[in-house]
């Protein structure tokens, strides 16, 4: 949340941020929100990792995507 207010006081006309993980996009949605914008349609915040607790718990569901963690584990345990 920090970081996001940091970010929407040097510049208030962002209008996208990628975070590294969901629980990140989580916070930044809820600052973006306390600053009386919407997601999407103000600002887009996409999240990284596919945490779906913390994605779809609520409102605005976070986009992200999914690094498939779970098939790089098998595949290098093959190789």
């Amino acid at each position: 949340r920090r970081s996001m207010d940091m970010i929407l006081a040097s510049n208030p006309r962002v209008n996208a941020v990628y975070c590294m993980n969901d629980l990140l996009a989580r916070g930044a949605i809820d600052s973006i929100e306390e600053h009386g914008l919407h997601v999407p349609e103000d600002v887009i915040v996409i999240g990284h990792d596919n945490w779906d607790i913390i994605c779809m718990c609520r409102l605005p569901t976070i986009t992200r995507f999914d690094n498939a963690l779970d098939d790089i584990g098998k595949m290098a345990a093959r190789i």
